[in-house]
């Protein structure tokens, strides 16, 4: 303002193109204003989709670790299964259909593979021996008594064992 008062002054007045000229820079002003104004809505709409899909991304992501928690990093016990079966696949073969192992042994080695795996604490009553016979049971393992008076599980031997001994 202090040059346009200058020109004013030394002048005698604006010339009808200094209006034109401040006129001009005036609506300059008015559009980049606009244009801010503008820019600065779009910048909190855009905010608000990324909150949305960020808030939708998080509940996908829970429903997708509540359906494959082994894809997050959790132990299997979080997986909310049967641990017998995971304690099967992990310990067990079941090849041989004559094989026979002590029901005590497999149960023993079950207890051990449950605190070494994380899965739920099988010392709360919750995996007594009996359970763990009628579990074995269920999947076609079937027990009885061998020539010493010890329960055996018929068809079923612990990996590790089989490998020591083959």
């Amino acid at each position: 303002m202090s040059a346009v008062r200058s020109i004013d002054s030394a002048a005698g007045g604006a010339t009808a193109f200094q209006v034109s000229q401040l006129a001009t820079l005036a609506d300059s002003v008015k559009i980049a204003q606009s244009t801010y104004q503008s820019a600065l809505a779009d910048l909190h709409r855009a905010q608000d989709r990324v909150r949305e899909a960020a808030e939708t991304l998080a509940a996908a992501q829970t429903r997708f670790q509540d359906a494959c928690p082994v894809a997050f990093g959790l132990a299997p016990a979080n997986i909310g299964g049967n641990p017998v079966d995971d304690w099967l696949s992990a310990r067990c073969t079941a090849t041989d259909r004559l094989a026979k192992s002590r029901a005590s042994n497999l149960y023993r080695d079950f207890i051990e593979w449950c605190a070494a795996s994380g899965h739920a604490e099988p010392h709360t009553g919750r995996w007594h021996q009996t359970r763990f016979g009628r579990e074995l049971t269920e999947r076609g393992f079937f027990s009885r008594k061998d020539s010493e008076g010890f329960t055996v599980r018929v068809g079923l031997r612990l990996a590790e064992r089989e490998r020591g001994n083959g």
